[in-house]
């Protein structure tokens, strides 16, 4: 797992890098202020089912992926080249996958929201913000089993959870003037494992958990409201 999140992470840095390098005569910004924005990306996902019968036990992984949209808002503060914030964001996404496991039972994990209440803190470099970020996610994380039992019926049970999370990450933004900035991000989130016991008025969905976790990378464009952002000469 520390290698999945640590390869997004470094080719964050390898394009902070570029775009820094690119950029070694403009002035600096003053990042200080609130600014609200829209992203667009792309998620992929794990989910596994983890069954433990009488007298048997199976483990499920499967992986939903699909693309996602939304907006963020925050605030910035700068201290010297040092920038401090905080973040909220909301995302549209269509991220499902059907999967049949051995006994050719079908299970599907899905979702249809996912958000985050984050910090972040970075360093500016000309008019360059690269920065860490992280903090509490939500998500409507959602498991179905669809099992045949007979030529006319069907069992099907839906399992909600894994709701509250967390998530961390790296990216790099860039001040295209002093009221437009775009930025490239790269984030990590666990939804950890929860509990479900046998399903109630039927004896095939025993004890059982879920577990989710999920990779994203998104491009995102942002506003600086207020005063227009001191511009700090460059010497």
């Amino acid at each position: 797992m520390i290698r999945k999140v640590l390869m997004p992470t470094v080719a964050l840095a390898t394009m902070a890098s570029a775009a820094l390098a690119a950029d070694s005569t403009g002035p600096a910004v003053n990042w200080t202020g609130y600014y609200a924005g829209a992203q667009i990306g792309y998620m992929s996902g794990s989910a596994d089912w983890d069954v433990n019968k009488v007298n048997n036990g199976y483990h499920e992984y499967w992986r939903p992926h699909g693309g996602f949209g939304g907006l963020h808002a925050g605030y910035n503060y700068q201290v010297g080249t040092a920038v401090f914030g905080l973040q909220a964001e909301a995302n549209l996404i269509d991220n499902r996958k059907w999967h049949t496991d051995f006994a050719d039972e079908k299970l599907m994990a899905s979702s249809s929201v996912f958000g985050s209440l984050d910090a972040r803190m970075g360093a500016t470099f000309e008019r360059a913000l690269v920065y860490a970020i992280g903090g509490i996610a939500f998500a409507n994380n959602k498991t179905k089993g669809v099992t045949v039992i007979g030529p006319d019926q069907v069992l099907t049970a839906t399992f909600s959870g894994n709701n509250i999370g967390w998530n961390i990450g790296l990216g790099v933004e860039y001040a295209v003037d002093d009221r437009w900035s775009v930025r490239a991000e790269y984030r990590y989130y666990d939804f950890g494992k929860k509990n479900f016991p046998n399903s109630e008025g039927d004896t095939y969905y025993y004890a059982h958990s879920h577990s989710y976790v999920d990779h994203t990378l998104r491009l995102g464009l942002s506003y600086k409201f207020g005063p227009p952002a001191a511009v700090v000469a460059k010497y």
